[in-house]
């Protein structure tokens, strides 16, 4: 009994220390700094603690490092869209330091296609109220197919290249080529035949 009151006392303490809405305050941030044409990667890295770490997506991609590492995945990002609109678009849950929340991002990419990416996102703040940890749950495989689906052509669409042609290329020259060859013999044949034609008259004229 004494346990179980100390451990709701020091939840409602952490509560207070990490106040709902100064972090509903730094969400807000979280989605103006998380969108952009494109993202401002300085904005987003002034997020994070100095030692944040992000894992996005979770089991694929951890950044660690410091605000440079994170600073050039953001940067390796916007490479590949131009304009990002990020926002909460579920219920929001905060016990203490940690929140969780449904997001949807608003992707256009380079060649001007726009796709929807959805997860949930955790962060986790330090007492400064910077994230020391950022978690992003996506589906990578349907991710991954809609990224492809908007390249020009789609990978998909891609024209295979017809070895056939290049095969039947190759034979018509060996057939060249062996014609070639037989015509030669027969020149040869044909001179020889005469060379000797022309010692046997010589020869008979020797005689006569």
């Amino acid at each position: 009994m004494r346990w179980s009151i100390l451990c709701v006392a020091l939840l409602f303490c952490v509560t207070l220390c990490f106040g709902a809405e100064d972090i509903k305050t730094v969400l807000k941030k979280w989605e103006q700094n998380f969108s952009g044409f494109p993202m401002n990667c300085r904005r987003v890295v002034d997020m994070f603690a100095t030692d944040g770490v992000a894992e996005v997506p979770v089991g694929k991609t951890i950044i660690s490092g410091g605000h440079r590492k994170l600073f050039q995945h953001c940067e390796q990002l916007s490479e590949h869209f131009t304009h990002i609109e990020t926002f909460i678009s579920g219920p929001t849950y905060i016990v203490g330091s940690h929140v969780s929340f449904e997001r949807t991002s608003l992707l256009v990419t380079k060649t001007n296609c726009r796709m929807v990416s959805k997860g949930i996102t955790t962060l986790q703040f330090d007492k400064e109220m910077k994230i020391r940890v950022m978690k992003d749950y996506i589906n990578t495989e349907e991710f991954e197919t809609a990224y492809a689906s908007c390249q020009f052509p789609t990978l998909s669409d891609e024209p295979k290249k017809d070895d056939s042609k290049k095969d039947d290329v190759k034979k018509d020259e060996v057939k060249k080529d062996e014609v070639k060859k037989e015509v030669k013999k027969d020149k040869v044949k044909k001179d020889e035949v005469k060379k000797d034609e022309v010692k046997k008259e010589v020869k008979k004229d020797e005689v006569k």
